[in-house]
């Protein structure tokens, strides 16, 4: 039976307007709706078998994150990212993690430890599986953003990596990329969480940082990425 057609537990929990929307960010960064391409409310309200107003409301979202473009009697249009959009993203997402990090060192502890190497295991378990990895890559970094308590500062890292999941998975998926030095490079930041030291946590996430966009970017620019 076709995965559209069904409905989880879990998603019977959620609200129709929150169901509708995880569907729509997963289509769009999963790249089943493509830049240009056109979303119709009412194509997705029956395929979620709902009404259109909780797919309207998702769309509206959707166009607020930046995701979508939404525009008078012509619908909603999939709004891809230009290179230096995307750059502009982890420019943002570089002095706002730093942040979140030089907060959140002294408030680290042994739990907030243990549970960082719990989800770098969880990433090592899904070696070969791109979308899981990038999933819990991103529950990685924002875990370790959460340790600040800043509320604000967090939803704001969040929404940075709503944007940049796309670029992510497809780097990922056809760059050549090292699953083995990207756990080290992980392993090193809780190492230095592990300190307290608020300047040795930031400048760790920073260079572990400035060392990938750089490659992402790259790749972007390159022909590979348009295939």
């Amino acid at each position: 039976m076709p995965a559209t057609n069904v409905r989880s537990t879990a998603a019977l929990a959620l609200t129709a307007e929150e169901e509708a929307y995880r569907f729509l960010l997963e289509a769009i960064i999963e790249g089943r709706y493509a830049a240009g391409q056109r979303i119709v409310a009412e194509t997705v309200a029956e395929e979620l078998s709902m009404s259109r107003m909780p797919v309207r409301a998702a769309l509206k979202r959707l166009h607020a994150e930046g995701l979508i473009i939404q525009r008078p009697n012509r619908g909603a249009i999939v709004r891809g990212l230009t290179v230096e959009e995307v750059q502009d993203i982890f420019d943002m997402r570089i002095a706002l993690e730093c942040l979140a990090m030089r907060v959140a060192a002294p408030r680290c502890t042994e739990a907030h430890l243990t549970r960082l190497q719990r989800l770098l295991e969880d990433m090592d378990a899904c070696v070969g599986d791109t979308d899981t990895w990038v999933q819990r890559h991103c529950a990685f970094h924002e875990y370790l953003c959460e340790i600040s308590g800043r509320t604000r500062l967090y939803q704001q890292i969040h929404s940075l990596y709503t944007l940049i999941e796309g670029p992510m998975r497809l780097w990922i998926e056809q760059a050549t990329f090292r699953r083995k030095r990207a756990r080290d490079a992980h392993q090193i930041l809780i190492d230095a969480l592990r300190t307290r030291d608020p300047a040795q946590a930031e400048q760790a996430l920073r260079e572990h940082l400035e060392s990938t966009v750089p490659q992402i970017i790259k790749f972007l620019e390159s022909p590979a990425s348009q295939r």
